[in-house]
């Protein structure tokens, strides 16, 4: 049987299948595995992670501890087509060297995301704010001109959801101009919110806030250096929630990141109710949103629903979500809470048609039109 291989650069968690939509290659004539390589790529990560990790009968699935481990198991199964769900920087460069090696074919659906790309001068300026140490700069280095030097297999094709940010996708990753094409689609949140029901609340309205995990994200902790004062941060969002309950009669049920894991951490969000793998659920049947800035911000243009952005003191000195934070303010001309006063202030219900719909072009679907699933539509191109 044809093979597909997802290797990823961080822990592969239960929520993935619902994320990728990769339930949908169960009715394809490849076997499919998952292969969990962060605990050699990105250490840190693999342990500074709690959340539950991949675990689906319905798939193959392997962690791999060494390099030696590895680089054996790609050359074993060079045979089969891999979809790394990573671009190519410093920890990942020996996968792209190990690909070349082995002469492996690869493609890239790790970018039909809707994360906003920011510019280069934004993004220059929050490395130079948030990084200090000698290894960064090693890196850097690396990603701006280290990976040109020899030669890499090149990617048979990369995946986009939408239009924005192309260019820097396909620079990013290990594509060539006239080799690697250009295969335009629409994101797995779309692919997801396509897919289900609206939550059932009881009758209940509510709000669903998009979570971020935002004090203990190992991206926020680990990779940006980001200090956020918890106890801060979630009594800024929950003063917000109790105004609207009180207010609008509306509750707010917490759509928990992926990698979150709020056991260790007590009540933070009070009253509220967590949940996981559902956040297309809860857009759906939601009065609005509250979020500050996840890539999941993408729904309320996807379900054209109010949105109200947050980003109070507590995350005001974080820079990279504070320039996501106004990106996204700009792009969808939404209601934003800044300081405690305008929590009376904002319109929960506003929604601006014309933003939705630029975004929509921009972030959600690149396609013409969908006439099959997000996974059947890849293998044309396996």
């Amino acid at each position: 049987m044809k093979k597909l291989v997802f290797i990823f650069d961080v822990p592969a968690l239960k929520n993935d299948v619902q994320k990728f939509s990769l339930d949908e290659l169960l009715e394809s004539d490849y076997e499919i595995e998952i292969v969990d390589a962060s605990p050699v790529l990105n250490p840190d990560v693999d342990k500074a992670l709690t959340a539950e990790r991949f675990c689906d009968e319905r798939f193959n699935y392997r962690t791999i501890r060494k390099f030696r481990e590895l680089a054996d198991y790609i050359r074993d199964n060079r045979e089969a087509f891999f979809f790394p769900m990573f671009d190519h920087y410093y920890e990942t460069r020996k996968v792209y060297g190990l690909f070349t090696k082995y002469k492996v074919r690869y493609g890239y659906v790790n970018n039909a995301m809707t994360d906003l790309v920011l510019k280069a001068e934004v993004e220059d300026a929050e490395d130079y704010s948030e990084h200090h140490t000698f290894m960064h700069y090693v890196k850097a280095f690396y990603h701006r001109i280290g990976r040109y030097i020899g030669p890499h297999r090149p990617a048979e094709f990369i995946v986009f959801g939408g239009t924005a940010g192309e260019d820097s996708h396909f620079h990013n990753g290990e594509c060539k101009e006239g080799v690697t094409k250009r295969v335009y689609l629409w994101t797995y949140n779309y692919e997801a919110f396509d897919r289900t029901e609206a939550y059932d609340n009881g009758g209940k309205k509510y709000a669903v806030f998009l979570d971020q995990y935002m004090p203990y994200h190992p991206d926020v902790v680990i990779k940006r250096g980001a200090k956020i004062d918890a106890k801060q941060y979630f009594d800024e969002l929950n003063e917000i929630f109790d105004y609207v309950k009180d207010t609008y009669g509306v509750e707010t049920i917490i759509a928990a990141h992926p990698r979150a894991d709020y056991r260790q951490y007590g009540d933070v969000f009070k009253e509220c109710k967590i949940t996981y793998g559902k956040t297309s659920e809860l857009i759906k049947g939601c009065d609005f949103i509250f979020s500050n800035s996840s890539g999941a911000n993408a729904y309320a243009a996807i379900a054209k629903k109010p949105i109200v952005l947050i980003n109070r003191k507590a995350t005001q000195d974080y820079a990279h979500a504070t320039n996501l934070f106004e990106e996204y303010v700009h792009l969808l001309r939404c209601s934003a809470i800044r300081e405690a006063e305008d929590i009376t202030a904002v319109d929960y219900y506003h929604i601006d048609e014309a933003a939705y719909n630029e975004f929509w072009k921009l972030y959600v679907m690149s396609a013409d039109h969908k006439d099959k699933d997000f996974w059947a539509s890849v293998l044309e191109y396996v």
